[in-house]
């Protein structure tokens, strides 16, 4: 090959690493903006997050004690301001009041560091948060009805009640001696603890802290019908004595009795029990798919080291409710035993005296107590519990949002 011909070839290779440079520099350029703007757009949501933070809490010290709607805006904004975290290009914040919420919005511009090979500078972000302390209404779990009496949230001996997901409330106005821990070694504790009246004796074993409730509250099935015995006695004073025995719906005249180490089964359906005690004594009573019926003022609850296992009706016209009563003045007995049941229990006029021991063993979900009121005793603890979202049995949308919460300032969504 002449020298011509390797200079040539040797200025054509040149030439040739040349243009591929040039093209791989303009590949790289959407490369760049795709890899890089990942990291760019990650960046842009770890301001967003940040922003979102403190315009959350802006908004709840507004809203949190005494202030008048521009004090609040103040308070909110100067909280923004001494407390963002950002290095982006964070715009004046909009606090307003709308209602009784307080509004706070804010934008901020992210730089980016990739993105702005494609002409993209800056990732623009907004954060919106509203609080408020209006009152809310929360989930029924265990009312005492009656409206002036001493005692309807009673515990004596050394029991203690626990449902950490249940609202207590007593909605007696009784001034002294509505919830009535009696002893040092009696403890109730709830999601939340109410009486229109007070509390007596040792009050300091209530938690959350007993508050005053603000108002008396209407029943809240007040016009639910209650069933009515039928003309026709399916028994007339049944009696279970022993054995296992399978009963079926209808109308109980004159009560039932299931005793002597009895083991009775319930079929689904509805079950009016009149004219005498619903006793069950050191025996046991399950039943899926059952509401029982406690027709008249003769008709009282006497269960005696009994296991009850009972779970209410998932459709129908007594969806959801395990036990009902009449509405006159009524007096129940629970003496030790395991009470696992799984629904409402509305017996509004009626008083129950609850006395413990140890702790039994549930297995239902939830059951809410809508009575006249309770006098616990014993010892151990008795459970109330309150998980409504994981039940078998529908927890019933008129009594979801019932029991008044104080003005607590939080975030709505």
């Amino acid at each position: 090959m002449s020298t011509f011909s390797r200079a040539v070839r040797r200025r054509f290779l040149r030439e040739e690493r040349g243009n591929i440079a040039i093209i791989f520099g303009f590949a790289m350029i959407p490369l760049l903006a795709f890899g890089g703007g990942a990291v760019d757009l990650s960046k842009a949501t770890r301001t967003e997050q940040m922003l979102q933070r403190s315009m959350d809490a802006a908004v709840l010290a507004g809203v949190s004690g005494t202030h008048t709607n521009d004090e609040q805006i103040a308070v909110a904004t100067a909280y923004f301001a001494a407390n963002r975290s950002s290095d982006a290009q964070v715009g004046t914040p909009s606090i307003t009041h709308s209602g009784e919420r307080l509004v706070g919005t804010v934008t901020a511009n992210v730089p980016t560091s990739f993105l702005r090979v494609i002409g993209m500078s800056t990732i623009p972000v907004s954060v919106n948060s509203v609080a408020t302390t209006e009152q809310i209404r929360d989930t029924t779990c265990v009312m005492a009805m009656h409206p002036t009496r001493k005692h309807t949230l009673e515990l004596s001996g050394s029991v203690s009640v626990i449902g950490p997901a249940c609202n207590f409330y007593g909605n007696s106005t009784n001034p002294d001696d509505v919830v009535d821990p009696h002893n040092s070694t009696n403890f109730l504790t709830g999601k939340s603890v109410q009486a229109n009246g007070y509390g007596h004796h040792y009050i300091e074993n209530v938690t959350p802290p007993l508050e005053h409730a603000p108002e008396v509250l209407t029943d809240p099935l007040a016009a639910m019908t209650i069933p009515v015995p039928s003309a026709t006695c399916l028994f007339t004073s049944k009696v279970v004595n022993g054995g296992s025995a399978a009963l079926g719906p209808g109308t109980y005249c004159n009560g039932l009795v299931i005793k002597g180490g009895a083991t009775v089964t319930l079929s689904p359906g509805l079950y009016i029990i009149t004219l005498n005690r619903f006793q069950v004594d050191t025996s046991t009573l399950t039943g899926t798919g059952v509401t029982i019926v406690l027709a008249d003022d003769h008709a009282k609850i006497d269960w005696k080291s009994s296991t009850i296992k009972l779970t209410a009706p998932t459709t129908g016209a007594q969806k959801s409710m395990v036990m009902l009563g009449s509405r006159t003045d009524t007096d129940h007995s629970i003496d030790k035993g395991t009470i696992d049941l799984e629904g409402v229990v509305y017996l509004p006029h009626g008083a129950f005296t609850w006395t413990n021991t140890g702790t039994p063993t549930l297995t239902k979900k939830w059951v809410a107590w809508i009575v006249d009121g309770f006098s616990w005793d014993g010892d151990g603890t008795i459970s109330m519990p309150f998980d409504i979202e994981h039940g078998t049995v529908p927890y019933p949308d008129e009594l979801r949002h019932v029991v008044p919460r104080p003005d607590t300032p939080r975030l709505v969504t």
